[in-house]
This record gives C-alpha cells, sequence and structure tokens, in this order.
C-alpha cells in the first residue's frame, strides 16, 4: 500500500509542487494550506509521513510540530526558509525527523523522503526476537522498545534507530561520523549537532537506561550497559 503523505503548507505553487513530486514518486497525498486543515485531517485519516512549513496563516513557528504531536505520532519533516543551523537544531529539539530548506529540489525531498519512511518499515515477523538492554527491551522486528514494566517507550523512528545502532555495535564507540552515515542526519556541523540533539532526546526518553549511553569525548558515543541479544 502507497505510504501517505500530509503536505501542510500555504504557498499553493510549492504545496502543488510537492504533491506533484510525492504523486510521480507513488505516495498517496493529502494536503492542507493551513493548521485548521491539517488538524482535520489528522483527526480523520492515519497519515505516514507530515511535511511542515512553519509559517502557516493560522499557526506558526517550532510549536507547530508539539500541536502535531498531539495529534499524530507520524514523522515530520520539516520544509521551511528558516534553513539556519539554529532552526534546524530547534526543528529536531521538537521532534522533526529531519529539516528540508527552501527551495526545495525533488530528488533532495524524495530521498529524505525514503530515508524517514524506512525507518518505520518493520523487519519481517520473526527475523529476530526481542533484546534485553539493562532492565529495558528492544524488538527490532516490531520496532518497539519497552521499559522494565512492559510500557511501551514513545521513541520516534529515528531515536529507535539510534538505539538499535548503539545496542547493537556495544559497547565500542560510535564517532558522530558513523552515526549520521548509519542515520542518514545530514553531514558536518549541522549533522553532528542533529546526533547531539538525538542522543539528548534519547536519554531523556530512556530513563535510567538513558544512563548508559555515554559521551566518550572527543570520540563519540557508546552504550556501556548490559544487552542481551535475542536468539
Amino acid at each position: 500500500m502507497a505510504e501517505h503523505v500530509l503536505i501542510v503548507e500555504d504557498d499553493e505553487a510549492v504545496r502543488g509542487l510537492l504533491a506533484a513530486v510525492l504523486s510521480r514518486a507513488g505516495h498517496r497525498v493529502s494536503e492542507a494550506e493551513d493548521w485548521s486543515e491539517a488538524s482535520a485531517v489528522l483527526h480523520s485519516v492515519s497519515v505516514d509521513l507530515i511535511l511542515l512549513d512553519l509559517t502557516l496563516p493560522d499557526a506558526s513557528g517550532l510549536s507547530l510540530t508539539r500541536s502535531v504531536r498531539a495529534l499524530s505520532d507520524a514523522p515530520i519533516i520539516i520544509v521551511s526558509e528558516r534553513g539556519g543551523p539554529e532552526e534546524r537544531a530547534q526543528g529536531l529539539e521538537f521532534g522533526a525527523e529531519d529539516y528540508v530548506p527552501k527551495p526545495v529540489f525533488a530528488r533532495e525531498l524524495l530521498a529524505r523522503v525514503r530515508n524517514v519512511l524506512g525507518r518505520r518499515q518493520p523487519l519481517a515477523p520473526g527475523a529476530s526476537q526481542v533484546w534485553k538492554i539493562e532492565g529495558a527491551s528492544l524488538d527490532p522486528a516490531a520496532r518497539k522498545v519497552c521499559n522494565g514494566e512492559g510500557i511501551a517507550i514513545d521513541l520516534t523512528p529515528t531515536e529507535f534507530d539510534l538505539l538499535h545502532i548503539l545496542t547493537q555495535r556495544s559497547p565500542r564507540i560510535q564517532s558522530r561520523d558513523q552515526l549520521m552515515d548509519a542515520l542518514g542526519t545530514g553531514e558536518g556541523d549541522s549533522g553532528a549537532r542533529s546526533i547531539d540533539i538525538l542522543v539528548s532526546r534519547l536519554r531523556r526518553k530512556m530513563g535510567p537506561v538513558g544512563a548508559f549511553i555515554e559521551t566518550e569525548r572527543g570520540h563519540g558515543y557508546r552504550f556501556s550497559g548490559r544487552v542481551q541479544r535475542g536468539a
């Protein structure tokens, strides 16, 4: 089944371009020109991905991602003219998966969409069993993490992938460059900053287990806790 993408963009020309690019790539597309229309869509149907402009007629700013999160757990790619390093960092801090600056180039957009949607695809049933990581559990097939009480932890696809990579490669140190390559978060200072933000978010969400995600100053990050992999 084709993935359903919601485009939230007040500029009709830009919205039409994004819709055309995604439709030609085989995606099902819904469009909204403001937050009122977007919230109506999210109340009525499920979507797999949201492309979100940060400046809408009835809402603006990075707090928009919080409003989206209240209605949907679909990953968010921010598409905005506000493309500086600080805006990108703030977008990640507010829970977005990626950030695409305007003007948008079709090839780059499709690559980022594929990358984000690909993180949501579970492995084939039976491909792996649940891992035990310091009292928590990680199920690679279901892409699910639970705390010690069996309660699911709400991780974004990128946060899940980061935890999976760190535990899979534990106890080896992973440099920011290695993590950027694995997660597709970009390059240079902006990509490194994205990794730092993702680690901070993951530590906070994982509670006591997050303390085992250690910073090796000048080298990168590693998971220092016990990891019992499924058979």
